[in-house]
């Protein structure tokens, strides 16, 4: 009776903070983006965002009016970016745009220049919402977030401890120390952040990556959720390259990649709803998965409901 009550109780906070209702389609193009800072280093990049019909090039969604956050998301160690679509499609369904930075996909990344890619692809995202030519023109929110993967992770801690004047979130995926230091980053970390790694991650093990990530957070609003036998790999799809690493390093999986990727979308969402959207339902709702989940571990410094999330 308990857990049927639970269940209830979910379900309509799912339906009050939009989390039922939304299913937009998927759009999306492909940009090249200069930093002229940086010697017109090039960008390339591919943006994900709700649209009627979907498809590339589609335009963005008409038949709603408003902005749509932002979530820039840095890919792993020699993983392309299409590994990751079981997070566009958790998030752009839901109303977010999603950019994806191919940078810095070769054997030898530089980690500094990915963190950087992050920050001038947000500020550049923010510029087409205020161009009337582009395809985006008044439909950016100033609520914009990092994410991403392993070295990717790392990156997107490092870059909002850098660019918290854009970048108002961070959500990490079994992150790695990159260089220069997330572990040191976070000392310097002043935005609301979602760490999420696996008990069986061999790749960047709980205790020496995420783990340290956590307690060295200045964050007043951090959470971090250990997957009880999720993996690093399965965090995204299905890649030959990781897999590999993950044999290499004696990993070993207890729970399915569709598992690993259904909590992964049961977190994202309301945590991002909550952050992005300022909405205390979803708050709740997050809250409510969390205590209640007995396939997942966690700490964290706060709970969201009842909260006030910062804009």
């Amino acid at each position: 009776m308990k857990n049927r009550l639970l269940s209830c109780m979910i379900v309509i906070l799912m339906a009050s903070c939009g989390l039922a209702g939304r299913n937009y389609s998927i759009g999306h193009t492909s940009i090249v983006m200069y930093d002229a800072e940086r010697g017109n280093r090039e960008i390339r990049a591919t943006i994900f965002y709700p649209s009627d019909a979907g498809g590339h090039n589609s335009p963005v969604i008409s038949s709603t009016a408003g902005k749509f956050p932002v979530i820039c998301f840095a890919h792993g160690y020699l993983l392309p970016t299409d590994t990751y679509e079981n997070i566009r499609e958790a998030l752009v369904p839901q109303g977010y745009i999603v950019i994806f930075p191919e940078t810095e996909t070769g054997l030898f990344p530089s980690h500094e220049d990915l963190v950087d890619d992050l920050g001038f692809a947000l500020s550049e995202i923010s510029r087409y919402g205020l161009d009337e030519a582009s395809m985006f023109f008044n439909r950016i929110d100033t609520m914009q977030c990092v994410m991403g993967h392993s070295m990717g992770g790392g990156a997107a801690i490092t870059a909002a401890s850098k660019f918290p004047d854009i970048i108002k979130g961070v959500v990490v995926l079994a992150p790695y120390n990159t260089k220069p230091s997330a572990i040191q980053a976070v000392a310097e970390l002043p935005v609301p952040t979602l760490i999420i790694s696996g008990s069986n991650d061999c790749v960047t093990p709980y205790a020496e990556h995420p783990l340290p990530m956590y307690y060295g957070s200045a964050s007043p609003d951090k959470t971090l959720i250990n997957i009880i036998g999720g993996s690093h790999c399965q965090m995204g799809g299905r890649n030959s390259l990781c897999r590999l690493g993950e044999i290499m390093s004696g990993c070993k999986t207890e729970i399915s990649r569709a598992e690993q990727h259904k909590l992964l979308a049961k977190y994202l969402t309301p945590w991002l709803q909550y952050y992005m959207r300022s909405d205390l339902d979803a708050g709740m709702l997050f809250d409510s998965i969390l205590t209640s989940d007995t396939s997942v571990e966690f700490l964290r410094s706060r709970s969201l409901s009842g909260g006030n999330p910062q804009k």
